[in-house]
């Protein structure tokens, strides 16, 4: 599911299946931007609560800033990543700004998320 939002900000959640080790993901996905040759400049963390069918789940969202150098293809600047374990696979949280300023913007959004894969 992506939510788009009118100051070139947007979020989405993928439902995946499996174990998440989120500290991993998060070194994963900057070791892969940085070995691109981009610059990633770690940010606030903002701990958050996913509505599920089973209750709520708290996760940390990690927010960060991340610079395109000349001469390779420009990248959304404000980036920020999330898990949630459920009990056989997970949720991932993503939401992509073109600033890492304008991040608290997508907030309200992600708040607003309920997942139910009954429906």
């Amino acid at each position: 599911m992506a939510l788009f939002h009118r100051y070139d900000c947007f979020t989405s959640v993928e439902h995946k299946s499996g174990k998440v080790d989120a500290a991993a993901e998060l070194k994963k996905n900057q070791a892969s931007l940085t070995a691109s040759g981009y610059s990633v400049t770690p940010g606030n963390t903002q701990a958050l609560t996913l509505l599920t069918n089973t209750g709520p789940k708290q996760y940390v969202l990690h927010q960060s800033s991340v610079k395109t150098p000349a001469g390779l293809t420009k990248v959304k600047g404000g980036q920020e990543f999330g898990y949630v374990q459920l009990a056989d696979s997970y949720i991932k949280v993503m939401g992509y700004c073109d600033s890492g300023s304008q991040l608290r913007l997508t907030i309200p959004a992600l708040q607003a998320i309920h997942f139910n894969p009954t429906i």
